[in-house]
């Protein structure tokens, strides 16, 4: 596991909860098993691009986010 396959992980796991899904509810919506889930928000799989941009619109979260991390941190503190 590397450092950008467990950012986004957390990433992704942060955004189910404040949905309030279970893995099991997020994963029927991503057409996944809900242990492919959890193995993403581990860090221990790479979904494909589609489950990829399936998930980021499903978790309303921007590819950006995950590719330039330093420009979500930026706004995040600016907006503080």
């Amino acid at each position: 596991m590397n450092d950008s396959e467990k950012r986004l992980g957390e990433m992704i796991k942060k955004a189910r909860k404040e949905h309030q899904w279970t893995t099991s509810q997020f994963a029927e919506k991503l057409g996944v098993s809900s242990y492919y889930v959890r193995s993403l928000e581990c860090g221990k799989s790479v979904p494909s691009l589609k489950v990829f941009c399936k998930a980021m619109r499903l978790l309303d979260l921007s590819a950006d986010d995950y590719v330039y991390p330093e420009r979500a941190d930026n706004l995040t503190s600016a907006e503080m």
